[in-house]
């Protein structure tokens, strides 16, 4: 389920790292500088930006091996070795290819950046971009707590996928297929060679006759009611002798279903396709009912694939919650050791947190549950999305030391980081929306999530970081003033 997102995933990763180093690249060209000239400054401005693009991306796919489910986890192992290798390929092959490719022709001078500056007039405003952002925020309040945490198989195909049609025939022509095991454990050897043994498997099997999912299952009260037909559990006697027939003449039938000398029995059932969720609720209430139907000193372990639907929803919770804290507090120290500012860390935090709030509020409108692919979501997008967050501060505090001034700070950072900064963007979210056309629902679920994501990450990033920025410029050109040994911009880990 989860590896087959990978060649698309990577992919477009790596389309969207050569974007920004081809664009640096090529708009230098267009200034007049020679190909020697514009490939020393790509590599010394955009590549370092790179590089922590593609360590924060990283971050955020090796958080996913906190989640303790394993094919989660292998995932983000590959992941991560798949972005060090896209990052390989632009510092070392990409510069080699570009020097060689003639693109003086397509290198004009751009204009129109009338846009560009209609973002810096509007970053005087503050109060749309507080608006806008509380409205982003308000829709994660609203969604997260409606998202319905569950895993079920059957729904990983549309209802009129072959598959499923199969599926619903076998259910209703033979019964549930899922396995489901109750392992009752008696207080001493031969407790199940007892009336009062048969009559407590007996009791626990009309139990679970009287849940819809479940089968009453088979067990040694099944063998002795196939050996006499007309057998009353309520007659001791005939019970004690059926159980000593069954031990002489059918031994091999008799430990199918009790072992351990006659202390363990088991009742095999079986289960109709259900969620993680009604797993759990089904396993809630058993537990309930088997410590009232259970004589003192006996015992009973439910085993099979229901147990295993019903842990997951636990591992999809605490995976959600482990991933996601461990990307945000990694990306954090992330701003923090380029920036070495505590404003700058928090701005940058916020500006790539909100997004993730309508997406859930999309998925709580939809329907889509978290499962073992939109568990990735929150974790991978924010690895992706935080690298256009990157470019434009490397090129913001770049522009606070050139042109001493927020405006012109600004200017120089939208000019050099917005186009492909939206470029991206929009390949991302063209990118993972193809996947939201695969009639195999958990990557549908995860592309189309990854790209409302990523574009609403791209609003923020415009209406929100620009006011943001102007309203840090000021006490970060105050901080050098006050300290002139210092610069505005700290020196860049390469």
């Amino acid at each position: 389920i989860t590896t087959s997102l990978l060649p698309p995933l990577l992919m477009v990763i790596a389309v969207a790292y050569a974007i920004h180093v081809i664009s640096g690249y090529v708009e230098r060209l267009g200034e007049g500088m020679s190909r020697e000239q514009a490939l020393g400054w790509t590599m010394e401005e955009m590549l370092p930006s790179c590089f922590w693009t593609a360590a924060t991306t990283a971050i955020g796919f090796a958080s996913l091996l906190t989640v303790r489910i394993e094919s989660v986890r292998i995932f983000g192992l590959f992941s991560v070795l798949g972005v060090a290798f896209a990052w390989l390929h632009c510092a070392i092959v990409l510069p080699a290819l570009l020097v060689r490719l003639p693109l003086e022709g397509v290198a004009e001078r751009r204009a129109g950046l009338a846009w560009l500056r209609f973002i810096v007039a509007a970053s005087r405003r503050r109060w749309p971009a507080l608006g806008f952002l509380a409205l982003v925020f308000a829709l994660g309040v609203w969604g997260a707590p409606r998202v319905e945490v569950a895993t079920h198989d059957g729904e990983f195909f549309r209802p009129e996928n072959p598959i499923n049609l199969a599926y619903r025939l076998i259910e209703a022509r033979i019964g549930g297929v899922t396995p489901f095991e109750v392992e009752v454990q008696g207080p001493a050897a031969g407790a199940f060679r007892s009336v009062e043994g048969v009559r407590t498997l007996d009791a626990l099997q009309a139990r679970l006759a009287g849940i819809p999912e479940l089968s009453a299952g088979t067990s040694l009260v099944d063998l002795l009611r196939a050996s006499d037909p007309k057998l009353e559990l309520g007659d001791a006697d005939a019970v004690e002798r059926e159980l000593f027939l069954l031990a002489a003449l059918e031994p091999s039938e008799v430990d199918r279903f009790v072992r351990d000398d006659a202390r363990l029995a088991r009742i095999s059932a079986r289960a109709m396709a259900m969620t993680s969720a009604r797993s759990e609720q089904i396993l809630r209430e058993l537990r309930v009912d088997t410590s009232r139907l259970l004589p003192d000193g006996w015992s009973a372990r439910f085993t099979g694939l229901v147990p295993v639907f019903a842990q997951m929803e636990q591992y999809l919770v605490t995976g959600q919650l482990a991933s996601y804290g461990s990307a945000i507090l990694s990306v954090a120290l992330v701003f923090l050791l380029l920036h070495r500012s505590l404003r700058v860390t928090a701005v940058a935090l916020l500006v790539n947190v909100a997004p993730i709030g309508p997406t859930a509020a999309l998925m709580a409108a939809l329907g889509i549950r978290l499962d073992v692919a939109t568990i990735m979501v929150a974790s991978i997008a924010l690895g992706i999305v935080v690298d256009d967050t990157i470019h434009v501060l490397h090129a913001w505090r770049r522009g606070l030391e050139l042109r001493g001034s927020a405006e012109g700070a600004l200017e120089y950072a939208l000019g050099v980081a917005a186009r492909p900064t939206i470029l991206t963007a929009v390949i991302l979210v063209c990118g993972f929306g193809m996947l939201a056309l695969s009639d195999f629902q958990p990557t549908a679920h995860f592309g189309g999530l990854v790209a409302f994501t990523v574009a609403v990450s791209l609003a923020v990033e415009l209406l929100v970081l620009p006011p943001a920025l102007a309203w840090l410029a000021p006490r970060l050109l105050a901080r050098a003033d006050a300290n002139p040994g210092t610069a505005p911009i700290p020196p860049q880990v390469p």
